[in-house]
């Protein structure tokens, strides 16, 4: 259980990182939370009772720490279009 602990916080430092460059690309980082929401709705998170077993933290816990995340006060998001047709399409090939 204590190597999980510590794998846990690794992976909380990966969001803090991920959160970052997302920032750093102009891309908003709130972005992230839609990701792990979505991960919810295809039930692919896990009992929160559960999780310290497990090496990652549960996703209703790191959409909560993706919205507390501040960005800069000039931040300002670049439009972000992507075709996800031709991106799906590309991954099938």
């Amino acid at each position: 259980i204590i190597g999980n602990s510590f794998d846990r916080k690794q992976e909380e430092a990966a969001d803090k990182f991920a959160l970052e460059l997302l920032e750093k690309a102009s891309i908003s980082p709130k972005s992230l939370a839609r990701f792990f929401e979505r991960l919810n709705e295809k039930n692919l998170d896990y009992d929160e009772n559960l999780e310290i077993l497990m090496t990652h933290p549960h996703n209703d816990k790191r959409i909560e720490q993706v919205r507390k995340y501040k960005t800069k006060n000039n931040f300002k998001p670049a439009p972000f279009n992507v075709d996800w047709n031709k991106v799906k399409e590309s991954l099938a090939d």
